[in-house]
């Protein structure tokens, strides 16, 4: 019987949240992926031992971490989507804001 603490170690060894993630999202890696793979490393840590193991003995694991991935990456409701996503859609990179002309900037003066 593992612990959870060995069953995600060996998870994460084999990078099998971040291959799920990768999948789901059809692109690589990216800063947001990265943060929706920690947040199921930290929900796998905290699930009940004994259903962990028996899933882990199973071969289940990979259906429980597509199932966690999936409610979050989908869900507007998740803490992913609150803390990460969210976030992410309403701000700007840095190189990415657009450049206002004179005319555009004129345009925009108020005039008494």
């Amino acid at each position: 019987m593992a612990g959870v603490n060995e069953i995600v170690r060996q998870i994460a060894e084999a990078k099998g949240v971040e291959r799920i993630c990768e999948n789901i999202a059809h692109h690589a890696m990216d800063a947001d992926l990265k943060d929706l793979s920690q947040m199921v490393y930290l929900t796998l840590l905290e699930y009940d031992p004994d259903y962990l193991n028996e899933a882990w003995e199973q071969g289940r694991t990979d259906y429980i971490i597509t199932r966690i991935v999936l409610n979050n990456y989908r869900s507007r409701t998740s803490p992913y989507y609150r803390e990460i996503r969210r976030f992410r859609e309403r701000t700007t990179q840095v190189g990415e804001t657009t450049r206002l002309t004179d005319a555009k900037v004129q345009g925009m003066s108020r005039k008494p």
